[in-house]
C-alpha cells in the first residue's frame, strides 16, 4: 500500500453454520472503505458463489451473501 505499512494475506473465514449441522460450511472474505463495502462467499457444497458491492456507509454484505448461498436449493 502507498505511503502505509498495512499487510494483509489470504485472511478467508470459514463460516461453519454456528454449530448446525444441516448448514453448510461458506468460505467467506469481505472488505471495503468508507462508503463502501464488498463480499465474495463461496459454497464449495453447493458448487456456487457470490460477490455482493454496497455502496452504503455502515453495509454489512457479508450477513447477506452468506444468507443467500444458504438459501440455494
Amino acid at each position: 500500500m502507498p505511503n502505509g505499512s498495512n499487510k494483509q494475506a489470504m485472511a478467508w473465514v470459514n463460516n461453519m453454520g454456528e454449530g448446525n449441522p444441516n448448514l453448510h460450511p461458506v468460505i467467506v472474505k469481505n472488505g471495503g472503505t468508507s462508503g463502501f463495502g464488498t463480499v465474495i462467499a463461496i459454497n464449495p457444497t453447493k458448487d456456487a458463489a457470490i460477490f455482493i458491492g454496497m455502496n452504503q456507509v455502515g453495509a454489512n454484505p457479508a450477513v447477506k451473501g452468506i444468507e443467500i448461498l444458504r438459501q440455494l436449493p
